[in-house]
């Protein structure tokens, strides 16, 4: 679900830049950038207790950027593997997380929550990606059209000929 979101992701940010290598690479630097900044703020939790404002923000990343939410799923993935690390986090952080929760759980460690959002981000990002080519495909048949006018016009009225 993942490659499926991010590929027209991906795709439609090489549109931004003129070179779709400099779109790339805009784009891997923004998700160091944000990955950094979603761990710092997932560190925040553990010292202030303050779940809402940072869990907000999280969820704000992990629905526009799939490396986000695949960040997400491969640490609710790690959590859920683990009944220890769900018992430290419960200790530490102050969460009730269940200990057998099933894997497509929509609550913390499932899975379920990151599939839906990659299901909803893969059908938003190749609606944008289809937009976009359409648009590109319209002006280019608009130009083809209006070149072949003038070309014709100009082909008609020339006595030269």
């Amino acid at each position: 679900m993942y490659i499926l979101a991010s590929l027209p992701f991906v795709y439609v940010f090489s549109f931004i830049c003129k070179t779709s290598i400099m779109g790339f690479v805009n784009f891997f630097i923004l998700n160091v950038i944000i990955c950094v900044i979603d761990a710092v703020m997932n560190s925040f939790t553990v010292f202030t207790k303050n779940f809402t404002g940072v869990t907000n923000i999280r969820w704000i990343f992990a629905i526009l950027l799939p490396t986000i939410n695949f960040k997400h799923a491969l640490s609710n993935i790690q959590l859920h593997s683990n009944t220890q690390c769900i018992r430290i986090s419960n200790a530490m952080v102050g969460t009730k997380l269940p200990e057998n929760a099933p894997w497509m759980s929509r609550e913390r460690p499932g899975v379920g929550t990151q599939f839906i959002i990659f299901f909803v981000q893969m059908l938003f990002w190749w609606l944008i990606l289809s937009i976009i080519e359409n648009r590109i495909r319209i002006r280019q048949a608009w130009q083809r059209c209006w070149s072949q006018e003038d070309s014709t016009s100009t082909d008609q009225w020339d006595d030269s000929v």
